[in-house]
């Protein structure tokens, strides 16, 4: 391949993308996670002290499967092992949280 090939290939290949939509999105993707994470995190408080509902188990865990499931995903189209190591650390965080609340008799 030459030169111009190679210049030709590297010209038609971000044809049709907008990066600032697609850093937006980006961006807009990380806040609307922390907002439900820190969201799950208070109501799960709330419910448990207000009202005595014992869902903090259940919410919490869906937290870290929600993070798991993040990092999974990053790991799918990255590949990088740190991604992977995320993801299963997260996942035995929901496991142990899960175990935690059938113990307590959630």
């Amino acid at each position: 391949m030459n030169k111009e090939e190679i210049l030709s290939k590297a010209q038609n290949e971000g044809k049709g993308k907008d990066i600032a939509d697609s850093e937006a999105i980006k961006n807009a993707s990380r806040i609307a996670y922390a907002v439900i994470s820190v969201a799950t995190g208070i109501a799960a408080i709330y419910f448990e002290f207000r009202y005595n509902i014992k869902v903090m188990y259940y919410w919490l865990g869906a937290l870290w499967l929600s993070q798991s499931a993040l990092f999974i995903t990053k790991y799918v189209l990255l590949r990088k092992k740190h991604e992977l190591a995320l993801s299963i650390f997260y996942f035995v965080i929901f496991i142990g949280v899960l175990v935690m609340g059938i113990i307590n008799g959630q």
